[in-house]
């Protein structure tokens, strides 16, 4: 059974910036001046994210995940969620398989966790979330080494 976490999350919207005005839920925008090609258009996400939670057994590990968690790793993970709580929900696809966070759900396993925060990312597509899921892994490795974020 899943649930919205907060209501009050539901009502959260990106704000605009004072240079690019843009109504809330509004994808498509022009960016003036910025870079040699003058005008160009981007999509923006704007969907809402909204935290709902998930039996452990029904969250599935993507197999081709290419980050592999050490167990010192996942100790340390269980450690945060114990002391401060599970403050980063695992994102998952439509088919309640995992995009980011799979150190975080063998945390809540090792924790004996009956259930996660999750967010479903069912704006994205098979493709757009295999590319986040390897965008999100470089990301992790950089903070990980020390080069950025």
């Amino acid at each position: 059974m899943s649930a919205p976490i907060t209501p009050a999350l539901q009502d959260l919207r990106p704000l605009p910036t004072k240079q690019n005005e843009i109504p809330p839920g509004n994808m498509d925008r022009t960016r003036r001046g910025q870079g040699s090609g003058g005008a160009r258009k981007s999509r923006l996400a704007t969907q809402r994210a909204i935290v709902t939670y998930l039996p452990i057994g029904s969250i599935i590990p993507d197999s081709k995940n290419p980050r592999k968690h050490s167990a010192e790793q996942i100790r340390a993970i269980a450690n945060s969620i114990r002391a401060f709580g599970f403050n980063a929900p695992i994102l998952v696809d439509s088919g309640n398989r995992v995009v980011a966070g799979h150190g975080r759900l063998e945390a809540a396993k090792r924790l004996n966790l009956a259930e996660a925060p999750v967010i479903r990312l069912k704006h994205l597509s098979e493709q757009q979330a295999k590319a986040y899921m390897l965008a999100d892994n470089v990301r992790a490795e950089r903070r990980r080494d020390g080069s950025g974020t």
